[in-house]
């Protein structure tokens, strides 16, 4: 296997964290949504599904998360976050915060490596050209990974081919 060792979060289907999987069902809001006499009882069907979903959370797995950024962070090895639309922006959002904001607010120089596979348009678009855009992140990686490095991949739908090979 080309990538030992990931972290995947694929949302809303499930998330495998490490060898740990859980399932969750969280695309309830077109039922809500339909379900809804009025705005008042859409927000409260929202907020409700979404208290459900932090109900199901299963808190070791979490822990075991956090675990993996401390023991990346200490052994110099690099997270890479992909995703597509939205996830996107949140892959590159996370990027920015949590490398740059560990070392601003712990005052620590050591920086955690974390990268965001979906910033570079023009490293995409070529990998997109020359060998069709299911490989723009496992090509990413293929050049970029290391031994022990990690993989966080971010999907509202768990099945985007690019994301499900780079994992």
């Amino acid at each position: 296997m080309l990538f030992p060792k990931k972290i995947h979060v694929i949302i809303p289907h499930s998330r495998k964290i490490k060898g740990i999987k859980v399932r969750m069902k969280i695309n309830n809001i077109d039922k809500i949504y339909n379900e809804s006499n009025n705005l008042d009882e859409f927000v409260a069907g929202y907020f409700g599904n979404l208290n459900n979903i932090i109900n199901q959370l299963n808190l070791s797995s979490i822990s075991i998360f956090i675990q993996e950024f401390v023991d990346s962070y200490k052994n110099n090895q690099t997270i890479f976050v992909a995703g597509n639309g939205g996830s996107s922006s949140t892959a590159s959002t996370m990027a920015n915060d949590i490398g740059f904001d560990i070392m601003k607010k712990t005052g620590d120089s050591k920086p955690l490596k974390i990268h965001a596979l979906p910033e570079n348009s023009s490293v995409i678009t070529a990998i997109a050209n020359d060998t069709g855009y299911d490989n723009i992140f496992l090509n990413q990686l293929k050049i970029h990974y290391t031994h022990g490095d990690k993989l966080l991949v971010i999907s509202a739908s768990g099945n985007s081919k690019n994301l499900t090979l780079a994992a």
